[in-house]
């Protein structure tokens, strides 16, 4: 089953990143930075509303019915149609900027590879750390999101547990295995941000190594945590190289994201932001620098509005 869990969500993910990185206003699509984006809208979306207004499992189906219809009517269809005519131009496929064969060979490899340990823990009778909680009671909104510290993580496996009839444990380990992927891609595409692709390689093998043990450590909300926080920085480097606006918005939803998945880890995430205003500053100016900081924190904020009110920051 574990298996199964992989490959539906994983498709899910990744197919909707794939299918927003031609819509967001980007000079190369970056299909696993775009994938964490729509993660985190599912997760962090039915956090928010389970935690304002009662958790119900078809939240997630909402979720996932408004992302996937926004992306395909509004998105691809429309907004990337509208750019690419504007440009008035016609693009080799070798010239958009999507992943290489062999950049997707290798990414394949790391999916692989975090597949396969993750199925050898299952079968190993090795548990899944966060997953403690009874998932059909929080699928019928009887159990609080927050009987772990991970809300999102628990959020995910619930639902997935439900709609799938899958034992948690099997999802745990299925979600875990296809975050490991998200992970070492998005880290290919912050290399390219910084500089090219072959810099993006390197990133990603060296994101294999932290991924993996996390893998090997059962810990899904971590490596969830870890996922929205590099992609964090990811978008705030975007902010820094002067990158569009949605940029500034999507970094204050990864911020949010990162509090509602391993909320402690905030402070870590709050320490870059900090580290990537001084940089905008210096390379930008302090206006750039200040509206940076006020849409992150103010779309963080509000974000994880119901959040703060209920149980406030997280204590170190």
């Amino acid at each position: 089953m574990t298996l199964i869990v992989f490959f539906i969500f994983g498709a899910v993910v990744l197919g909707a990143g794939a299918m927003l990185s031609p819509a967001y206003p980007t000079a190369q699509p970056r299909v696993g930075l775009n994938a964490s984006l729509a993660l985190a809208l599912i997760a962090g979306g039915a956090v928010f509303y389970g935690t304002a207004a009662g958790w119900n499992t078809l939240v997630v189906d909402y979720m996932l019915f408004l992302l996937v219809t926004s992306i395909f009517l509004g998105g691809t269809l429309s907004f990337g149609q509208k750019r690419a005519e504007a440009r008035g131009e016609e693009l080799a496929d070798a010239d958009q900027g999507w992943p290489g064969p062999y950049d997707l060979l290798g990414l394949a490899a790391a999916l692989t590879a975090f597949i396969v340990v993750a199925l050898a823990q299952a079968n190993g009778g090795v548990a899944a750390a966060h997953l403690t909680f009874d998932a059909k009671a929080v699928n019928a909104g009887t159990e609080s999101l927050y009987v772990t510290s991970a809300p999102a993580h628990t959020a995910l496996t619930a639902y997935l547990s439900g709609q799938l009839s899958a034992p948690l444990g099997d999802v745990g380990w299925g979600l875990i295995a296809v975050l490991g992927g998200i992970f070492v891609w998005i880290a290919y595409d912050l290399g390219a941000e910084l500089r090219d692709k072959p810099l993006g390689r390197v990133l990603s093998a060296v994101a294999f190594v932290p991924a993996l043990l996390a893998v090997l450590a059962t810990d899904g909300a971590i490596l969830l945590g870890m996922t929205f926080t590099l992609a964090f920085v990811t978008y705030s480097v975007r902010c820094l190289r002067g990158s569009s606006r949605a940029d500034l918005v999507v970094a204050g939803l990864m911020l949010g994201a990162v509090m509602l998945t391993v909320p402690v880890a905030v402070w870590a995430a709050l320490a870059c932001a900090a580290a990537a205003t001084a940089l905008i500053a210096r390379q930008n100016g302090p206006a750039r620098a200040a509206l940076y900081a006020a849409v992150t924190v103010v779309v963080a904020a509000a974000a994880t509005a119901p959040t703060l009110i209920q149980h406030g920051l997280p204590i170190l």
